[in-house]
């Protein structure tokens, strides 16, 4: 019975082939090839699909936003509802947007 490696058993082994002075991985659980950033190959040939995505809802409701001028949380409702749906979605029982300057 062949058990596929983990990345956990990857990430336990890359130290000791490191310290061991050598770019070979160590076999763990039967492993055949070598990952991809050790000259294995590699998974994925494509680029990650662009991000984030949106479409005209998100659209249209920063342009509301933007033009209707109440952006922030002591003049407008939209990050009060914001909010409220973020907790819904995790399970929360409140959240707390903030905001981060560059």
């Amino acid at each position: 019975m062949s058990v596929e490696p983990t990345r956990r058993d990857f990430l336990a082994t890359a130290p000791v082939a490191a310290a061991a002075g050598t770019t070979r991985l160590v076999a763990t659980a039967g492993a055949a090839e070598k990952p991809a950033m050790l000259g294995g190959k590699k998974v994925r040939s494509e680029p990650l699909p662009g991000w984030p995505k949106f479409d005209q809802r998100e659209e249209s409701a920063l342009l509301e936003t933007l033009h209707g001028g109440q952006w922030f949380h002591g003049n407008g409702k939209n990050v009060a509802r914001f909010e409220e749906a973020y907790a819904k979605l995790t399970g929360a029982r409140a959240c707390l947007a903030t905001g981060q300057s560059a």
